[in-house]
């Protein structure tokens, strides 16, 4: 039976523990802010691990690959669902790269993969953006008999980007639903976000249309409809003018890059409206509005 290890144990720890179980042997690390020193349980793992699967933020991924990589064998599959971005913009997939040595495998799963949904053993699709694509079918095995349905691409750098943006234009669909804005406003909104998507990601890695896929679209179209939707949720309450709970993925990923100035300004004009709810989300609403009005468009 392969063996494997579960980094974080929250919603997306469990979900993964759960698509596992009867096909490997589990080992949990329930890593903490400010608490990230291996278990001796752990550490005793890790050189016979197969498979690590990151199921924390993206910023944690630094200083979590650091106490991990010295113990890891050099086959063994690092894989991670995070979709953000670290404190210096790096994406999941360029902290994974950068942290892990050339002949170490490693991987992106990015798709709509709602923990709750996957626990309560509903379907869930996923693209595994791969390092090394000729091991996909390790990962596939191992998921072989799941609920969740896994495809190979390898463009894991392309696919981890889909995964950040979809989750900083989310919080948009959440503001034009509290506003009423109706289903036509919706539709506009929904076919701009993904064009723009597509025009970011090739900006940002060369690749066009990788945004047309699980990680992109498929994961953007379950994210704006979920009741279950933090980032939905979030654009609602800016709506609503409640910003007592502005903690999610997105908006740490807006904040980043707006520092960073990865994404030049004025050339993406929703991911500039998007950019405000880092700095002045109360203007977002009367943003989104104004542009759903503009009689030109990019």
């Amino acid at each position: 039976m392969p063996s494997a290890v579960i980094v974080g144990y929250g919603q997306m720890g469990h979900a993964i523990q759960h698509l596992l179980q009867n096909r490997c042997d589990i080992g949990i690390w329930k890593v903490a802010p400010r608490h990230i020193l291996l278990t001796d349980q752990i550490h005793t793992r890790l050189p016979d691990c197969e498979f690590v699967f990151m199921c924390v933020p993206t910023a944690a991924h630094p200083e979590l690959l650091q106490e991990l990589v010295p113990n890891l064998a050099r086959d063994c599959i690092v894989l991670s669902v995070a979709k953000g971005v670290d404190e210096l913009g790096q994406t999941t997939a360029e902290i994974l790269a950068n942290r892990l040595s050339p002949d170490m495998t490693w991987g992106v799963l990015c798709g709509p993969m709602i923990a709750n949904e996957i626990v309560a053993g509903k379907p869930a699709y996923a693209q595994a953006g791969m390092s090394k694509p000729s091991r996909f079918n390790e990962v596939l095995s191992l998921f072989s008999g799941s609920s969740l349905t896994l495809a190979c691409s390898p463009l894991p750098h392309a696919l981890s980007w889909s995964a950040a943006l979809k989750n900083v234009y989310a919080p948009l669909f959440g503001i034009l639903e509290a506003l009423d804005l109706g289903d036509n406003a919706r539709g506009m909104l929904l076919m701009t976000v993904i064009g723009e998507m597509n025009r970011l990601v090739e900006y940002l890695t060369g690749e066009p249309r990788a945004v047309y896929g699980e990680a992109g679209i498929a994961d953007l179209m379950t994210t704006v409809t979920s009741p279950s939707s933090h980032h939905r949720a979030l654009g609602q309450r800016v709506a609503r003018g409640d910003l007592a709970d502005m903690q999610a993925e997105g908006i740490h990923t807006l904040e980043i890059l707006t520092q960073t100035e990865r994404i030049p300004a004025g050339q993406f004009p929703l991911f500039d409206i998007a950019a405000a709810l880092a700095r002045s989300p109360l203007r977002v609403p009367d943003l989104l509005r104004d542009w759903l009005r503009a009689p030109f468009r990019t």
